[in-house]
């Protein structure tokens, strides 16, 4: 990710995710093109459910054009009888697993910048029993049976 102004405080959408330990936020500096890395230390974060966002507090201020990646450890819920996010579909008898990320929907599936005029690109990554099939309207990069 790029950082596009100086800022010492990044703040991702995030809805109905849960966070556990300020360990689980990991952030790294680097420095093409020799590819370098440095930590930058994660002082606190907090959750604020109001505007669905998590707020990660950094030791230094970020310098703008300075690329960054962000490493969440984090877990959610499937949604049921919902359409938006990942959620659980029945019908007659039928169980379907599927994802709606507009217009909001990601933010309750991972932490990101889940606005309208933002375009992510990130990957996925499915473990699944060989029974079932796995669909998507993107190129897949890796499929990997459980068995």
């Amino acid at each position: 990710m790029d950082v596009v102004k100086p800022t010492s405080t990044i703040i991702l959408n995030a809805h109905e995710l849960v966070f556990s330990a300020k360990k689980n936020f990991k952030v790294f500096s680097y420095f093409p093109p020799s590819n370098g890395s440095a930590v930058v230390n994660v002082l606190g974060w907090k959750e604020s459910p109001e505007s669905e966002a998590i707020i990660i507090n950094l030791e230094r201020k970020l310098k703008e054009d300075e690329k960054i990646v962000i490493i969440i450890t984090y877990s959610g819920k499937i949604g049921v009888n919902s359409e938006t996010g990942f959620y659980k579909s029945v019908k007659d008898g039928d169980i379907v697993y599927a994802t709606m990320f507009q217009t909001t929907g990601a933010r309750s599936v991972f932490p990101c910048f889940d606005e309208p005029e933002y375009k992510a690109e990130f990957k996925i990554e499915i473990a699944k029993p060989k029974t079932w099939t796995a669909l998507s309207n993107t190129m897949e990069e890796n499929i990997k049976d459980l068995g």
